[in-house]
């Protein structure tokens, strides 16, 4: 065959294959449908040269990992390993069921090995509330508040609990340390003690180390924390790192979820590397059973989104609403879209749809340290209205929102 002849017929299949896979792109954003369906490669082994039972172990095997690609991106890696018991023995002999249609899009035989590339649609209603039924919730982009009053007795150390003396601002202990890493990977927001300490008088209840769980509310409501766990770690001298912690709601004291754990310290690493890595597996093994307890009992869980009406007023031009969307679309966790739905004068209104409630928007707004400008908001139980004081902008700063 002619190269240049062959060369002008690829040219055109490649740009034909452009153009369908275009129109293909465009027609499901035109249609605003979001892409659901999960491509998996199974395959199956051929015996005796059955490639009917090896063809149908391929879609069997298809499907199975379908789901637990879908389960992955459902639940992120954390939920996966923290509910890893419960999917393979409540969920994997039943995620058949699940599935709402499937299409073979290739098949290939290479020795005795038979593989089928299938396109599976999970029906993610039927999903949801199957995970849900056995307590399995996602927690990626839940909007709960932890404050932590956990004390510390580490070997040959005096015990320390930072309420105690609040004024000193002391150090992060270890035990924090860890319980802002491990709980963060739950998905919650955990309060950093340090970045914004009330300037206020405590009472004596707040200050002892064993604190009540009226005391701990006190606490929670300064740093407007959604859940308080409150406890201590220590170690013993059996070289064990205990921990024992509760949850409980920051709104009424209401104990939410309670459990205890201790690990052997490794008597071949130094004290502090086994204190660490001791206290690490301890909180781990709590915070799993707290992550799913927690986002239950306040309600928050991930799916249901509300939306929430804003106004930039004082706007001088477009560029200043287009900062203020990718703000909101960067910095704040658990937004799904920012439209803009009427100008009118210097005032533009936003549609903003958010995966949690509506005081949860307002108290990521209040806590963020990357506001882009200086303003005003008012709150009122409808519209949020935020005033930009151009007078008081520093374009190379952040600014916090003043919420009344």
């Amino acid at each position: 065959m002619n190269i240049r002849y062959f060369t002008r017929i690829m040219c055109g299949f490649l740009l034909i294959l452009a153009a369908f896979s275009l129109n293909m792109f465009y027609s499901d954003r035109a249609s605003g449908a979001e892409k659901t369906d999960i491509i998996s490669v199974g395959k199956g082994g051929i015996k005796n040269n059955n490639t009917a039972d090896a063809r149908n172990d391929a879609i069997s095997d298809a499907l199975r990992k379908g789901i637990e690609q879908y389960l992955v991106s459902y639940l992120g890696s954390q939920g996966m390993a923290d509910n890893f018991t419960k999917l393979i023995n409540d969920i994997a002999p039943v995620a058949g069921e699940d599935i709402e249609n499937y299409q073979i899009l290739a098949e290939d035989r290479s020795g005795d090995i038979y593989r089928i590339l299938v396109s599976v649609k999970v029906n993610e209603s039927l999903m949801g509330e199957r995970l849900k039924k056995i307590g399995i919730v996602r927690i990626e982009t839940t909007s709960i508040k932890i404050l932590f009053l956990v004390s510390e007795i580490a070997s040959g150390k005096e015990r320390s609990s930072w309420w105690s003396n609040p004024e000193g601002n002391p150090a992060l202990t270890t035990t924090e340390l860890k319980l802002y890493n491990i709980f963060q990977k739950q998905g919650m927001e955990t309060i950093n003690r340090l970045s914004n300490p009330p300037a206020l008088k405590y009472s004596e209840g707040m200050r002892e180390p064993d604190i009540s769980n009226d005391a701990a509310m006190k606490w929670g409501r300064l740093f407007s924390a959604d859940v308080i766990i409150k406890g201590g770690c220590s170690t013993t001298s059996d070289n064990m790192v205990a921990v024992d912690l509760e949850a409980i709601k920051a709104e009424d004291g209401v104990s939410i979820c309670r459990a205890g754990s201790e690990e052997k310290m490794n008597s071949a690493e130094t004290l502090d590397d086994g204190f660490t890595k001791a206290l690490d597996r301890a909180i781990n093994n709590i915070a799993v059973q707290f992550g799913p307890q927690i986002i239950t009992a306040l309600g928050k869980i991930d799916g249901k989104s509300n939306n929430i009406v804003l106004t930039l007023n004082d706007v001088k031009n477009y560029e200043e609403f287009r900062m203020f969307k990718k703000y909101l679309e960067d910095e704040i966790g658990g937004i799904k879209s920012v439209v803009q739905s009427r100008i009118k004068g210097s005032s533009i209104t936003m549609s903003v749809e958010f995966l949690g409630t509506r005081d949860a928007f307002i108290n990521k707004l209040k806590g963020s340290k990357k506001f882009p400008v200086q303003a005003d908001t008012s709150d009122t139980g409808g519209d949020l209205v935020i005033a930009i004081e151009h007078e008081m902008m520093d374009p190379t700063a952040g600014r916090n929102v003043n919420i009344q």
